[in-house]
């Protein structure tokens, strides 16, 4: 764990297309019969927040296709982030999906110090209001 509190991403995507692939693939695959809750967009990556540029999150129009009762979670919750960046990540999300999303870590908490993990619930409890 670096002393930020993260483990270090081991690339980075150009833009979401990849997320988006996956994420159909996932919902092609799913059992018939089992009830599919939710789907996790990773938008951060490790020690890296998510990009400001709204061009990277573009491909996320793939999903508007996705039935509205699947949930979709954005993991871009970063701590080390200007909540006003967050912000502005979460509303160009939200455009490219065409529906409010809910928020998180890109990958939970468990890689964190006790002291990052709740600086990362603060921001999500602030991400979530705004």
């Amino acid at each position: 764990m670096s002393s930020s509190g993260y483990d270090k991403a081991l690339t980075r995507l150009g833009d979401t297309g990849p997320i988006v692939a996956l994420t159909q693939a996932l919902v092609r695959a799913w059992p018939a019969g089992r009830d599919l809750e939710y789907v996790h967009l990773p938008l951060a990556a490790g020690e890296r927040p998510p990009v400001l540029d709204p061009g990277f999150y573009r491909p996320l129009g793939g999903l508007r296709a996705l039935p509205e009762s699947l949930r979709l979670i954005a993991g871009l919750v970063h701590e080390e982030q200007d909540l006003a960046e967050q912000v502005l990540v979460l509303r160009t999300v939200e455009q490219c999906l065409g529906r409010t999303v809910g928020v998180s870590p890109a990958c939970g908490l468990g890689r964190r110090t006790p002291e990052a993990a709740e600086r990362a619930v603060e921001r999500a409890l602030a991400l979530a209001r705004s």
